[in-house]
């Protein structure tokens, strides 16, 4: 499975690609940039303290993460303890649920995120 592609299809399939190329996956851009250059409303996804809180309330049954700087990244089932303060400690990690209806995004920018955004 492709990641980036899989992440396009369920969080930015309504995103011109032309856009998504200028900040979202062309070079030297991240998959959270859909946040960051508000591409994404602000209204419709929560970051810092916000996105901590709902990610912690949240049924994690089956999520996976994707670290993005592993030397082979791959999605990986949570483990159930992984909480906002755990994931704090990877660069950039970003964690969705089994079915792909919510995303929350670790950036390695102290001033970016985290995101959490269910469309």
């Amino acid at each position: 499975m492709d990641f980036e592609k899989e992440w396009l299809l369920h969080f930015a399939n309504n995103i011109s690609k032309s856009l998504l190329k200028k900040r979202v996956v062309g070079g030297g851009n991240f998959l959270w940039h859909i946040f960051s250059w508000n591409i994404v409303d602000a209204d419709k996804y929560f970051t810092r303290d916000n996105a901590r809180k709902i990610f912690d309330e949240l049924d994690k049954s089956g999520a996976k993460y994707f670290d993005l700087w592993e030397t082979n990244p791959s999605l990986k089932l949570l483990e159930k303890e992984m909480d906002s303060k755990y994931i704090d400690k990877f660069d950039e990690i970003y964690v969705v649920s089994f079915d792909w209806s919510w995303i929350y995004m670790k950036t390695h920018e102290d001033d970016c995120g985290p995101y959490f955004y269910r469309p």
